[in-house]
């Protein structure tokens, strides 16, 4: 027996198999997640307190964070309403959100408010004691209404509610300088009915949030841990077979930079497998096609003809409609059952003929070879 030679292809094999992030990867794809283990993996309610806990800076004691994450949020907030002008929020610039001191704003989490006599909740609710900036020592006051969609589609008309409601004012007295009205879903081309809301998706939330969170200098262990649970809990799909957000995409983009030359390896052959049984069951499916069925379908006409060149000749056959509905091949006044048998006439010996003649119209122009016409008749096609 041959002794067993290691290749190049099983070493770089051994290298992804062994990479700490694919191992990671792999056990990540494998358990459950706090949140999965507690039956809160898609609850509403249970996204939005943590949302809140990880924006207010009031959880500084647990989290290590400050404001960093509020301001990366309402960093986001900004950036997407700049890309639309009807949902723009004047006034304030990002260098403005990076020189306030967002310590004062205080949330909370299913906010009761009052419009006109009907009760509702806000999500996720906030707003600022004054703030003051290092650029300008002006006072200014903050509000932040976010309205989290998780597994339904905005209803009752949420957002133009609490957009109406904070135009009103709870009692008249308080004046805010800006205000960050945010659409958060997992959807991304799900729109607010308010203009005044800004579409935010969880996967922005993820990239621009909650991953820089993660890897801030000061994060206390104990949140670090919360935090990258609820990132694998943000990766299980929803009840439509997609999650939330692809939050590991960022360790998937690491891996496949590493190995990139292995990965489209495999890649390559898990895609020839998957097709090559599609290609086969469609070629099988079209060797059930007949003359017949094409022109029942009107891909052939009884008035089309056939055409082929062999040997530096050119060879010309008629379709014929028998009296029982078959077609045959007329070729040199002698009537064949098949393309096959009419060209093996010409070649002398066995002949794909549905590859060998080219079809033509009445008018002399070309449609294509059987074999081409065969295959529009598939049931995909």
């Amino acid at each position: 027996m041959k002794p067993f030679i290691e290749t190049p292809q099983i070493e770089d094999i051994q290298a992804l198999v062994t990479d700490p992030d694919f191992l990671e990867l792999k056990r990540s794809l494998s358990s459950s997640n706090l949140f999965s283990t507690l039956a809160a993996s898609h609850l509403e309610l249970w996204h939005s307190a943590f949302i809140k806990w990880i924006l207010d800076a009031n959880s500084e004691p647990e989290t290590g964070l400050g404001d960093f994450a509020l301001k990366r949020f309402l960093t986001l907030v900004l950036q997407n309403s700049l890309a639309n002008p009807t949902k723009q929020i004047f006034g304030i610039s990002f260098g403005d959100l990076e020189a306030m001191d967002l310590s004062s704003v205080d949330f909370e989490v299913e906010k009761s408010v009052r419009l006109y006599q009907e009760a509702r909740r806000i999500d996720i609710y906030g707003e600022s004691q004054t703030i003051t900036s290092k650029i300008e020592n002006v006072p200014k006051k903050i509000r932040i209404i976010v309205e989290n969609k998780v597994k339904s589609l905005e209803n009752n008309d949420q957002t133009v509610a609490y957009a109406k409601w904070a135009d009103l004012g709870e009692d008249g007295s308080v004046v805010f300088d800006y205000d960050f009205f945010v659409f958060l879903t997992p959807f991304k081309n799900e729109a607010p009915k308010s203009n005044q809301f800004v579409p935010v998706t969880y996967q922005e939330l993820v990239e621009q949030v909650l991953i820089p969170s993660s890897h801030h200098p000061n994060l206390n262990p104990e949140a670090k841990y919360l935090l990258q649970q609820y990132l694998l809990n943000l990766g299980t799909p929803l009840k439509n077979g997609k999650p939330m957000a692809a939050t590991r995409k960022e360790i998937c983009l690491k891996i496949f930079k590493a190995h990139e030359d292995v990965l489209n390896e495999i890649f390559n052959c898990a895609k020839k497998e998957r097709l090559e049984p599609e290609r086969e069951n469609k070629q099988r499916q079209s060797y059930r096609i007949s003359l017949e069925d094409l022109i029942q379908q009107g891909i052939l006409s009884k008035t089309d003809t056939l055409h082929a060149d062999f040997d530096g000749k050119h060879f010309a056959a008629n379709l014929i409609l028998n009296d029982d509905s078959t077609v045959g091949i007329v070729y040199s006044g002698n009537q064949y059952e098949s393309p096959s048998r009419a060209a093996m006439v010409i070649k002398g010996g066995a002949v794909n003929g549905w590859e060998f003649w080219e079809v033509k119209d009445a008018n002399g122009q070309p449609k294509g070879f059987l074999a081409e016409l065969r295959k529009k008749a598939l049931p995909s096609n």
